[in-house]
């Protein structure tokens, strides 16, 4: 039986990341140029000026990346040490300390404009990703915008966090069970650019 995202791996994952925030940091600095084209165009089919929150944001470059557009941004992490060095980065006062699958809680707008979500969700198994599913669609406009990305393939593995020491618990899925559960969660799928490597979904609300 695999294990699911239990108190004890959140905790485990939390942990994981906290020891490698600061080495990521440099490791990830070419993301946004090499990812730019997903997050232009992710903002181009957001509404302008829209509220739009990251899952998993880590230090928060995306949620300041969307700023800069002139959209409310904010982020939410596991990680408290990835929140604290995003704040000490960024001076980003929106980032907060939280668990995604109560996002419901921790959203700091009454309905979304966007949800993007480069990642996270390889840390979420099956009944979960259905779980944040369904909070998603309750805490979304009409016509929100969401973007996932996260590793193609299925079952679990336990691995290295990037080229790092540090090891944490990853699921995997393919396009066709995300693509699925989002649509019936009440989503639509707006663009697919899936590889066989990566899942790369738009929905729409």
């Amino acid at each position: 039986m695999l294990p699911g995202l239990s108190g004890s791996i959140r905790k485990q994952i939390a942990e994981a990341y906290g020891e490698v925030y600061h080495e990521l940091v440099e490791k990830w600095a070419w993301r946004n140029e090499v990812f730019q084209d997903r997050l232009l165009r992710f903002a181009r089919f957001c509404r302008k000026e829209g509220c739009i929150l990251d899952l998993g944001c880590g230090f928060g470059r995306d949620v300041a990346f969307f700023s800069e557009l002139g959209f409310k941004a904010a982020g939410i992490d596991i990680c408290e040490e990835a929140i604290a060095l995003g704040r000490e980065i960024y001076g980003q006062k929106h980032l907060k300390q939280g668990d995604i699958l109560s996002v419901d809680a921790a959203c700091p707008w009454q309905l979304l404009d966007g949800i993007w979500c480069r990642g996270v969700i390889f840390h979420l198994d099956r009944e979960q990703l259905r779980e944040l599913s369904h909070k998603l669609y309750m805490l979304t406009a009409s016509g929100a915008v969401l973007y996932f990305q996260a590793f193609s393939g299925t079952g679990y593995q336990y691995r290295r966090i990037a080229e790092t020491d540090s090891y944490t618990h990853y699921f995997f899925h393919q396009r066709a069970f995300v693509t699925e559960t989002f649509i019936n969660a009440g989503f639509e799928v707006l663009l697919d650019q899936s590889t066989s490597d990566e899942v790369r979904l738009f929905f729409e609300k």
